[in-house]
């Protein structure tokens, strides 16, 4: 199901697009941020990093923009930019945190980079609505920026003393924020989840390419992904009548290098199905069975990556190559191969960690032991004994060139 739901999520997020008639078609995605608001494109691009998801509400999406956030939902957000993620041995210990609630993982890992550090009373406060001066803090923290106190004489509102006044002068200095007025910050004032996606959009985009996490790569090939599938499916699918690819290829080319638009986007946008809800990329893609970096350069990203096999698609083989031009990243170059040609020849001991990973997100099986038990040479599949917490059996078979699993 998990699968299922990832590889749905681009169609969900076309399905959601306003197209307004006898006007180009909208890249709203939550009913309440139309591209009038002034974060429109911050928050856009979140969604397409896959680092919000927004709230359900009758047949739509909303990101109540206004509203105040809580730690948090806060915590959710910036660890999926920061491309930070729990593994099985990350491990909090907080009065008012429990393992199973649905932010534990974000929130641990920001505990353990040295993001959060909780309060003096033993508490993380998950449900606690973030302030502009824990947001200072927290940015500071998150992205490593030298603390200081001495650019803040404009700011009637906060004293060098104040246990936030170092990170509000760090977020200064890096010209994150210049406050809510000349002379105003507002540190005890609750931010809102529009405000923190702007703040979070402006430090991300000052980050060096060649500082990126293995996360923040990943979250850039989606961004790009997600957006070059947007301009052209709304177009392809969306509209009653398919464009010419020239009314397109200008909002293509803020995405794509020239020969990227020009040839692959030009010929999938002219030749593939019009009615059908095909994805142009694999979809979804397996970092964790397996990511590579060719290239990690400046101007110039190159990463092997796979779209693991299972009941519904056959798996892929990817190379994504990135460049920067103009300050602005594009997608120069996707190939992709089947596994059948490019087999990944897992081993035992990587097929046993993605596995356990793997029960841990889908959070159907509360795993406690995987143990392996032989090769079958006919199928070629690894089997392992998996026993869960409450003392059910199941075997796994999993194969080790594509990446396919089956328990039972």
């Amino acid at each position: 199901m998990r699968k299922l739901t990832q590889v749905l999520v681009v169609l969900l997020l076309i399905s959601c697009i306003t197209v307004q008639k006898g006007k180009a078609a909208s890249y709203q995605i939550f009913e309440d941020v139309p591209e009038s608001n002034p974060y429109f494109e911050e928050i856009y691009g979140l969604y397409a990093k896959q680092a919000v998801k927004g709230y359900p509400s009758y047949g739509k999406i909303l990101f109540k923009p206004k509203n105040s956030i809580t730690r948090a939902e806060s915590a959710k957000m910036i660890s999926a930019v920061l491309g930070l993620e729990a593994t099985r041995s990350t491990d909090i210990h907080f009065k008012d945190i429990k393992t199973d609630a649905w932010y534990y993982k974000a929130m641990a890992v920001l505990v353990n980079n040295g993001v959060l550090t909780g309060f003096p009373d033993g508490t993380l406060k998950p449900d606690g609505l973030l302030t502009r001066g824990q947001m200072a803090k927290i940015l500071s923290e998150s992205y490593g920026y030298k603390t200081t106190t001495e650019n803040l004489a404009h700011f009637t509102d906060v004293k060098k003393d104040a246990w936030y006044a170092e990170y509000v002068g760090a977020l200064v200095a890096e010209d994150i924020t210049n406050g809510t007025s000349e002379t105003t910050f507002s540190p005890d004032q609750k931010i809102t989840r529009q405000e923190l996606a702007a703040l979070l959009d402006r430090a991300h985009n000052k980050v060096s390419a060649q500082d990126f996490s293995d996360g923040q790569i990943q979250n850039l090939i989606s961004e790009l992904q997600v957006k070059i599938d947007v301009v052209i499916q709304r177009n392809k699918i969306v509209q009653p009548s398919r464009p010419a690819f020239s009314t397109i290829r200008e909002e293509l080319r803020e995405y794509s290098t020239k020969e990227m638009a020009d040839g692959p986007l030009k010929l999938y946008y002219e030749t593939s199905c019009t009615s059908c809800d095909h994805i142009l990329f694999d979809i979804p893609l397996d970092y964790k069975l397996h990511f590579n970096k060719v290239e990690h350069q400046q101007n110039l990203i190159v990463v092997e990556t796979v779209s693991a096999s299972n009941e519904m698609t056959p798996g892929h083989f990817a190379t994504i190559t990135l460049v920067k031009e103009n300050n602005q990243w594009k997608l120069a170059n996707y190939k992709s191969e089947s596994l059948t040609e490019h087999p990944l020849d897992i081993s035992v001991e990587e097929a046993k960690d993605y596995l356990l990973n793997k029960f841990e997100d889908e959070g159907y099986l509360d795993v406690k032991s995987l143990e392996y038990l032989y090769y079958n040479d006919l199928d070629n599949m690894y089997v392992f004994d998996l026993v869960t917490s409450d003392s059910q059996y199941y075997n796994v078979y999993f194969n080790p060139d594509t990446g396919y699993y089956i328990y039972e």
